[in-house]
């Protein structure tokens, strides 16, 4: 219980500190490679962490290669790149890590998607097939379109999705749970996986 009630409040504190965040930057394909020099931290020879720490780099290719000329704001912070998909949803998206890699989708729409359990299925396959890599996004859309998941709603406006791995090999891949939630007009769909 504690640990999915942190679960949720890993997300939040995520949306309001990174929608709190004053340092905003627009960037485009032209001007992304100057930029990635400019505000992405580089691993030093010596360094204790395990992954390369470029999450600006590895990020915004993602975003790129999802729509040429998107449009997002970079929270240096926490490593966030905030993004207004349209007039009701929006994407938090990071990649990168420095003792874990990790692949972490917060898409936030309306409050109504909540109760539509097909909805938010095929968002969270949909956010990991576009924005997750390295394994991660075939294994967290095909278990969700095999329906190779459980999914547990015993806390009011949470419900917990939980892949069910069948393959056997041990490997440094976590599929955390994909978490959903409604909080006041707004539903918050959270999907992490990573390395360590």
């Amino acid at each position: 219980m504690k640990t999915l009630f942190l679960k949720c409040l890993l997300p939040l504190a995520l949306l309001y500190g990174c929608i709190s965040q004053q340092h905003k930057k627009k960037d485009t394909p032209e001007n992304a490679a100057d930029t990635v020099k400019a505000v992405t931290p580089v691993s030093k020879v010596g360094d204790d962490c395990v992954f390369d720490t470029s999450a600006y780099k590895f990020t915004s290719e993602k975003l790129f290669a999802y729509q040429k000329n998107i449009q997002f704001a970079w929270n240096d912070q926490d490593k966030v790149a905030l993004v207004k998909l349209n007039e009701q949803d929006s994407l938090q998206l990071h990649i990168g890590g420095c003792y874990e890699f990790s692949w972490s989708a917060i898409f936030t729409t309306d409050s109504a998607a909540f109760n539509n359990n097909g909805y938010l299925l095929n968002k969270a396959a949909w956010l990991a097939k576009t924005f997750m890599g390295n394994g991660f996004d075939t294994k967290y859309s095909d278990c969700i379109s095999n329906h190779l998941f459980t999914i547990d709603s015993s806390q009011k406006n949470v419900k917990a999705l939980t892949i069910i791995n069948k393959d056997t090999v041990i490997t440094n891949k976590i599929y955390d749970v994909v978490l959903f939630e409604r909080s006041g007009h707004r539903t918050i769909i959270n999907i992490i996986g990573y390395e360590n």
